[in-house]
């Protein structure tokens, strides 16, 4: 483990380094002290371990690919109040490594993190967020105590961005508060998990989880499961392989794209789902209010469920498609445009009907839209 001397203080290269300079005022024949100036400060670290297990509070964490056999962090702390003597760190080697940046936080649970921009704060209990950090933090926080995090005001300025390299085929896991996770260029399984902030993560070779309390999503090029959770928020998934796609929001358009998968499942509460360019072999589409759009360039012999409580859906199939069709609107009318259809039957608020053998089954069912089936 490589521990950089605690006395050592450097800013880093490209950040903004808060010096000031205070002139010496003349009173009465003696110098007034100049106030004290707390700089950035930075540590790093070396884990040796199958896994890594990262908790930060607050920060940007940055994760990357590394060649070597283990876990490379740099820490660096910022912000008016970032005193050495504020922030400890609690290191577990070997195994199920673990790197615990520690606030202090039986002495004070209110934080000033200006990225989130003035007026801005979120709240939070150890329930709601530090219960998931394996139980590190339950000393400090007992249940039902709060935290608050504002962009401006009173409380304490201080916060740690990292910088997590991650060696081939070792998972990941980075939980952090308030604050913005990217990944990219990494071969391992990574879960990213913030209570509040947006996470991307970007040529990933393995599984990912991403879970967001608050935030919004963006995942391109992973090859290996894919996992999005958000509270609120927009997800954007795009150029995924692998045996499953799953996205579920509370609140937020969803919108999906150049999918290859067993199952592709998406649900969100309130918000729009747009899947473009999909080839799976089953599908679960829901939303509670929104519209729904499926474009799928190949459908395999599975089930594919569409349903919108409010708003329309848009079914396009492939040319070959092979599917027992069934289609419900509680008002909006039904549009068909397909070829070669058996057992028809059509009316205004229903639609059933067979294409090829019939190997899919498929069900749309809107309470307020209309539903649009077309096959290319």
């Amino acid at each position: 483990m490589d521990h950089n001397d605690r006395s050592a203080k450097r800013t880093p290269t490209g950040a903004l380094a808060r010096y000031a300079l205070y002139g010496g005022i003349l009173l009465a024949g003696a110098w007034l002290a100049a106030p004290t100036v707390h700089a950035d400060f930075e540590r790093s670290f070396t884990l040796a371990g199958d896994s890594l297990e990262l908790i930060d509070l607050i920060g940007e964490v940055e994760v990357v690919g590394y060649s070597g056999d283990d876990f490379q962090v740099t820490v660096t702390v910022r912000g008016d109040d970032a005193e050495e003597e504020r922030i400890d760190f609690d290191l577990e080697q070997g195994g199920a490594a673990r790197l615990h940046i520690r606030y202090p936080l039986d002495e004070e649970r209110d934080y000033v993190y200006p990225r989130m921009g003035r007026g801005s704060r979120t709240t939070f209990s150890y329930d709601s967020f530090l219960g998931r950090s394996s139980g590190l933090l339950r000393e400090l926080l007992g249940r039902g105590e709060r935290i608050r995090i504002a962009g401006s005001g009173s409380g304490l300025e201080v916060w740690a961005d990292v910088r997590l390299q991650v060696p081939s085929g070792k998972p990941a896991t980075v939980r952090i508060a308030v604050g913005e996770i990217h990944a990219r260029d990494v071969a391992a399984y990574l879960l990213l998990d913030t209570a509040s902030g947006p996470i991307s993560a970007v040529q990933v070779e393995g599984n990912l989880t991403a879970d967001t309390g608050s935030g919004a999503v963006d995942v391109a090029r992973v090859r290996g499961m894919v996992s999005v959770d958000t509270g609120s928020g927009a997800v954007d998934v795009e150029d995924c392989r692998g045996e499953e796609v799953r996205v579920d929001t509370g609140s937020g358009r969803v919108e999906v794209s150049d999918v290859d998968c067993e199952r592709l499942d998406i649900d969100t509460g309130s918000g729009s789902v747009r899947a473009r360019a999909i080839a799976t072999d089953s599908a679960r589409l829901d939303t509670g209010s929104g519209s729904i759009t499926l474009e799928l360039e190949r459908m395999g012999a599975g089930r594919f469920e569409l349903d919108a409580g409010s708003g329309s859906i848009t079914l396009v199939l492939p040319a070959d498609a092979s599917a027992r069709v069934r289609a419900d609107t509680g008002s909006g009318g039904i549009d068909l445009n397909v070829r070669d259809a058996r057992q028809k039957r059509l009316r205004s608020d229903r639609a059933d009907f067979t294409l090829g053998d019939g190997d899919a089954r498929v069900s749309l069912d809107t309470g307020t839209g209309g539903i649009r089936i077309r096959q290319r």
